[in-house]
């Protein structure tokens, strides 16, 4: 993995580069006039540039996070977090007018807190790697038939099912965005990144989810988590908040909708 990271930086650019000048002196009519690239890939962009071809950036994390990340420099000269990103005080923020006021120590994308007695049946997904650490072999033999762990799902295929009442994630963005489209409460246990971002939206700005109490430390109590999923369970309000969201977010992206009007704009600065 750490070879494949440093020729995606060293190798790949001068790889891309190439083959872009190649293809584009081949005087054919499949010229290639547009860069997309996921937004981690800034080299791609300056590859773009330099042929004179548009550059075009796929973010793949939420907007609300690329906002907050975008006024760093802000932060830092307000004094609100260090150079390194450490918030200085606990406080709220808001980072725009349009989003809701954020603490400094548990919904910036960069925080860092660190997931059987349900007696319900469940799906766990766990990485080979991680179940390894885990030595979760017992943990198997004790939940039996009532539980099934395993390394990979096809998580829209499951998500689907109507025997799913809720999605215990790390609220990564697409699967918060798979769970919403799918009808499906959250019970949220966020790890890094801009997962404590999308937390706050599920749990105090959509209100489609549940997560944790860490006002005490990074420990979270089993009678939290089986106290949780029962409200979840019991509490149609979710539910009723998570379909209400789900009809928006499809209207979006059908004819007319916000998504599909945007994505055709931008189709259209393609062909121009």
């Amino acid at each position: 993995m750490v070879e494949l990271k440093i020729s995606m930086y060293v190798s790949m650019p001068g790889k891309v580069n190439e083959l872009i000048q190649q293809i584009n002196a081949s005087h054919t009519h499949d010229n290639i006039t547009c860069v997309l690239a996921d937004s981690l890939l800034s080299w791609a962009m300056e590859i773009a540039l330099d042929n004179q071809i548009k550059p075009a950036s796929f973010v793949s994390f939420s907007a609300t996070a690329s906002v907050l990340i975008s006024s760093i420099p802000k932060l830092i000269q307000d004094g609100i977090i260090s150079h390194d990103g450490t918030p200085r005080k606990k406080q709220m923020v808001e980072a725009s007018p349009s989003m809701p006021a954020m603490n400094t120590s548990s919904h910036f994308v960069w925080a860092r807190n660190r997931l059987q007695l349900s007696n319900r049946p469940f799906l766990w997904v766990v990485r080979p790697d991680i179940a390894d650490k885990l030595n979760i072999g017992g943990f198997q033999e004790r939940v039996g038939s009532r539980g099934l762990i395993i390394s990979w799902a096809p998580q829209q295929k499951v998500l689907k099912h109507p025997s799913i009442a809720h999605f215990f994630t790390d609220c990564g963005w697409n699967s918060v965005l798979e769970a919403i489209t799918n009808g499906v409460p959250l019970l949220c246990w966020p790890f890094s990144d801009d997962h404590f971002l999308i937390e706050h939206y599920i749990c105090n700005v959509w209100k489609i989810g549940l997560g944790f109490n860490r006002e005490d430390g990074e420990i979270i109590t089993k009678e939290d988590v089986i106290s949780k999923s029962e409200e979840l369970l019991s509490n149609g309000k979710y539910k009723a908040n998570t379909l209400d969201l789900k009809e928006k977010l499809l209207n979006s992206i059908k004819q007319g909708g916000s998504s599909y009007n945007n994505f055709m704009a931008f189709v259209a600065w393609l062909k121009a």
